[in-house]
């Protein structure tokens, strides 16, 4: 299991952390979100112990998100350190990790949170928007590697590419600053302006 050995604060309240897999042949990214003093924590891989001991100290850890059936990575060490419960869509897959579901549909979580569904993308997959930050995390549905740059996830690794083009495009209809992303580099500005482009 990979670990990252140390996180950035890529914008105020907004924590990245990223390490390469072997095994998926490519970069595995993770975020901590800070809301009113509670710390919520998207698809997670491993980070060095006393990293995890001080991110934690920037609040309280409220929850650990999964934005696909993909990206289970290191959610039950995060659990077992953190005692948070683990959240992802009832469409991930996920059951047997004993996951608490999302509500079904668009709707507001945690009362900080709008959740999107993205059918079409990965199993599961779910976008999550946050208007406190103008910010917009996704998991697979969109990638910025750097040495690719931003780019819709491929259509050989979707479940149906237009289907999910589609549902990208309702999520864009309001602009947003910020794009959180599970493999790549996070977009502090501009970035709902950027999706559009891809889009077409």
């Amino acid at each position: 299991m990979v670990e990252a050995q140390d996180f950035e604060e890529v914008f105020p309240g907004i924590f990245r952390w990223e390490a390469f897999s072997p095994e998926h042949k490519v970069e595995l990214t993770s975020h901590a979100v800070l809301l009113n003093g509670a710390l919520y924590c998207f698809d997670p891989i491993l980070l060095a112990h006393k990293r995890m001991v001080d991110l934690a100290s920037r609040g309280v850890p409220k929850a650990i998100v999964l934005t696909n059936g993909n990206h289970e990575r290191a959610s039950e060490k995060w659990r077992e350190r953190w005692k948070v419960p683990v959240w992802t869509s009832e469409g991930a897959g996920l059951d047997q990790l004993g996951c608490q579901a999302l509500p079904s549909g668009q709707a507001s979580w945690q009362e900080q949170w709008e959740i999107h569904p993205l059918e079409g993308g990965a199993p599961g997959e779910t976008a999550f928007g946050c208007a406190e930050l103008s910010l917009l995390i996704v998991g697979d549905a969109i990638v910025n590697l750097p040495y690719r740059r931003l780019e819709l996830l491929p259509a050989k690794y979707c479940v149906n590419r237009n289907l999910l083009e589609m549902n990208l495009r309702k999520v864009v209809v309001p602009s947003f600053e910020r794009l959180c992303v599970a493999h790549g580099q996070t977009l502090v500005r501009g970035a709902s302006e950027a999706v559009r482009k891809l889009l077409g």
